[in-house]
């Protein structure tokens, strides 16, 4: 057959069979690409997750923030959070290009036969293209929430000093509704863009609500105020840190061109022991009597007794936290803790409780009362705003003898009040978690005077915050026991594990509750025959002590000023909550008892109805009002 036929013959065995030579270099071939696939894998890899160190040099450092813990409610209700922002701009040269499509799009549809090179070249006069510019500006002005005539004079602003701009910025401010209104619109080649805001932005729903306990979040963290300062640490939790490496296509950043410095760690969430329907009640009592007064401000704190949890803490003036920078620095003062005033006759609790638990007195034991007019020891005259003869020591409170109280002081002595003054917690500041927060003010003991211990047991020449003097009144509604004022609950992570929960805490017991019982019992008449019949509420028993003191300004007394306020417990039997308001320099009547003390009522009425507490049968509050003698105090 010869050589040609030998081949032919070798070629076609070849193609029929393989051989194990075949299979053998076959083998090896499949085992280099695969390898050298496996060894590409792996430096794709590497180089994503570990560039090399010269890509190093060029990676940027930055910063993943951190989502600032929420703050809460008792009950769980939301009073601020985080969330991101969106700056949302439109890009005119895409907008003019998506503008010429459909432009092109409405004349083919009307001239079907146009031949498709004409078509394409075909684009909107400059007047109809700007027109339709305007409309789609408008439109997106519209969906915001902007004014469209704003927006459109800022877009051709800002197109006319660059004409060869990409971006034009619409609002650098979009969240919630107004993001999701415009989103849709994001894909549709018409030219509107977004891109997330480096920091996120701190929002408080219930805008004035707590906004003193709360605070706000300033730009500059020392400035911030409320809790948002005071549990700053735990709030903001830690940002996390990353190498970032631009791609060559210049796209934005993807998250296989980082490598992790610190991971970021979000911060906590802070639960309050306020209860924001409290919280509301009490505004809304403030508003009220804010109206019907006109003072310059008007102050209510609303605790637990058992516990020392604030359930509510409220001033007016107040502001909005979401625009915290244009209130007024007054409005911003949490006054209820920074504020300080002479209580008036409020404080006779301190000096009458100190001499029941001393000994000094008893309930029953009387005092003369000089009918209303006494000078002691050479010192100015004190007065009563009654004649009183005899009044046994539950009936110096009743009525608020003046006179009756000093003597009641005198007998207890001077050391010893000085010592009841400091155990019911007055002249050292509370431990709360706020900033600001006054001790008041109570001069050392060699600083009295010989007019001290007939003015301190009525409640001058002192001054109290309104937190110090509520908690000294749920001291007498808790069997003795000075709690620690609380205002947070609990810190919880941001999957909800509680890392901390308050504990109630006894600071002191400066009377036992023999004397505190005894206290209750004499409070109880104040509301009930005494000074405070406007603080009587439908189907409870209610205590307090009025208050009605001259304002003191720079050392001195202007005529016609007045600090009004009430301080009281309900239920007498089981106490559950303890209120003070105070009512600063009000216009007109200035009585404690008739400023003061209708507004403890329409607030403690409330709170006792949303804690269903039971109601008893007794005579309806007002009913012996008609006709009864004035009511000072």
């Amino acid at each position: 057959m010869g050589m040609r036929g030998h081949q032919r013959e070798h070629t076609s065995g070849g193609m029929g069979q393989v051989t194990w030579g075949m299979r053998l270099r076959l083998g090896a071939a499949t085992c280099v690409l695969l390898a050298g696939f496996s060894l590409v894998c792996i430096r794709v890899v590497a180089l994503q997750w570990h560039p090399p160190v010269e890509a190093e040099t060029a990676g940027q450092v930055r910063t993943d923030n951190a989502l600032r813990g929420s703050i809460l409610d008792r009950e769980g209700r939301v009073l601020a959070f985080t969330e991101n922002s969106f700056k949302v701009g439109i890009d005119p040269v895409v907008m003019k290009r998506y503008l010429h499509e459909e432009y092109r799009d409405e004349v083919a549809e009307a001239d079907p036969d146009l031949p498709s090179d004409q078509l394409l070249a075909m684009e909107l006069p400059e007047d109809e293209l700007k027109r339709r510019m305007s409309d789609m500006v408008a439109g997106v002005a519209k969906l915001l929430e902007l004014s469209a005539e704003d927006v459109s004079r800022r877009f051709w602003e800002r197109l006319g000093a660059a004409p060869g701009t990409r971006f034009i910025v619409i609002d650098r401010d979009v969240r919630n509704q107004r993001f999701k209104n415009i989103a849709p619109l994001m894909n549709k080649g018409m030219g509107l863009a977004c891109d997330p805001t480096q920091s996120w932005i701190r929002n408080y729903p219930n805008h004035n609500l707590a906004c003193h306990v709360i605070g706000f979040l300033s730009r500059i963290p020392s400035e911030s105020e409320g809790i948002e300062w005071a549990m700053d640490v735990e709030l903001r939790g830690r940002d996390g840190q990353y190498l970032f490496f631009p791609g060559s296509s210049g796209r934005n950043e993807l998250i296989h061109r980082r490598r992790i410095i610190q991971d970021r760690v979000d911060g906590n969430d802070i639960q309050l022991t306020i209860d924001s329907f409290i919280q509301g009640v009490v505004e809304s009592a403030l508003a009220k009597a804010a109206v019907a007064h006109n003072p310059e401000s008007i102050t209510a704190v609303v605790v637990q007794p058992k516990t020392g949890e604030i359930l509510a803490m409220a001033n007016l003036p107040d502001f909005d936290p979401n625009d915290y920078g244009n209130a007024e620095a007054d409005s911003r003062k949490n006054r209820a803790v920074t504020d300080f005033f002479e209580p008036g006759s409020m404080f006779k609790i301190v000096p009458v409780s100190g001499a029941l638990e001393f000994g000094s007195a008893r309930p029953d034991s009387i005092y003369f009362c000089e009918n209303g007019f006494w000078t002691s020891s050479g010192t100015r005259p004190l007065r009563d705003s009654h004649g009183y003869g005899d009044l046994t020591v539950e009936e110096i409170i009743v009525h608020s003898s003046n006179i009756g109280t000093a003597k009641v002081a005198i007998d207890l002595g001077k050391e010893n009040l000085f010592y009841f003054v400091r155990r019911f917690g007055f002249g050292t500041r509370p431990s709360i978690a706020l900033r600001g927060v006054t001790p008041g003010s109570v001069r050392p003991l060699n600083d009295w005077s010989t007019l001290s211990m007939t003015r301190i047991p009525m409640g001058h020449e002192i001054a109290v915050s309104a937190l110090q003097m509520v908690m000294a009144m749920a001291t007498v509604a808790n069997d003795g026991q000075r709690m620690k004022p609380q205002l947070v609950h609990s810190v919880r992570s941001q999957d909800g594990q509680v890392l901390w929960r308050y504990q109630p805490k006894v600071v002191d017991q400066p009377i036992g509750p023999e004397t505190a019982a005894m206290m209750r019992r004499a409070l109880a008449g104040v509301v009930e025959r005494g000074t405070a019949r406007r603080a009587r509420l439908d189907g409870y028993r209610a205590g307090g002590k009025t208050g009605t003191a001259q304002y003191a300004e720079n050392g001195v007394y202007p005529p016609g000023l007045w600090t009004s306020s009430f301080v009281g417990f309900a239920p007498v039997e089981d106490p559950v909550v303890s209120v003070i308001v105070v009512v600063d320099r009000p216009k007109g009547d200035y009585y404690g008892g008739t400023v003061a003390a209708p507004v403890f009522k329409e607030i403690t009425e409330k709170i006792l109805e949303y804690y269903q507490v039971p109601r008893r049968s007794l005579a309806p509050a007002g009913a012996d009002l008609a006709g009864a003698s004035p009511i000072l105090d």
